[in-house]
């Protein structure tokens, strides 16, 4: 007759922690994986920005797009603050291109009306001081050169447009952004 295995309880247990734990190592090599690539795939930009995000002499806060006119209209009537600006990152264009988005048209359209309406204010157009590459570097000069030409086109005289490299002396924040700084 066939002999029958008798494995002592305390064998069992011993036996069914290591089925279990040699069961759980894939498990948790899956889990691992699929956490590690999400990560990966996550874009993390060290220079994020909000959009939203708008400075007056320094100060930040967010403004809604629809909400940017009225912000500025506040900011230059009051005796408070000499500067206000915001930023447009690569969201602000059309992909790849130096072709406004429409709500930085809309944005722009803004700027435009408070600038034919307060002549003595200037617009500054800030480039970013250093750039990932020199196709960025280009991209940002022409998307620059475009926004200039849409502020001008709009009826905001030319010597009131200004584009510049974001440096130490301008009260604005070192980004790697366009920025658009108003200055009464």
């Amino acid at each position: 007759m066939g002999t029958k295995l008798v494995v002592e309880p305390k064998v069992r247990w011993i036996l069914a922690l290591i089925v279990v734990m040699v069961s759980t190592l894939p498990v948790l090599a899956v889990r691992n994986y699929i956490a590690t690539v999400a990560a990966s795939n996550i874009h993390t930009d060290t220079m994020a920005s909000d959009e939203r995000l708008v400075a007056i002499d320094g100060r930040s806060m967010l403004v809604e797009p629809e909400a940017l006119g009225a912000a500025m209209v506040e900011w230059l009537r009051s005796a408070k603050g000499r500067s206000f600006s915001f930023e447009l990152s690569d969201h602000s264009f059309v992909a790849g291109t130096a072709a406004p988005n429409p709500i930085t048209f809309r944005r722009l359209n803004q700027v435009t009306k408070l600038a034919t309406a307060s002549p003595a204010l200037m617009v500054h157009i800030l480039l970013p001081a250093h750039w990932a590459s020199a196709t960025a570097r280009e991209l940002d000069e022409q998307r620059a050169a475009r926004l200039r030409d849409a502020l001008t086109a709009g009826g905001v005289g030319r010597s009131h447009v200004s584009i510049a490299v974001d440096t130490q002396n301008l009260p604005t924040t070192r980004t790697a952004r366009i920025a658009i700084l108003l200055a009464k």
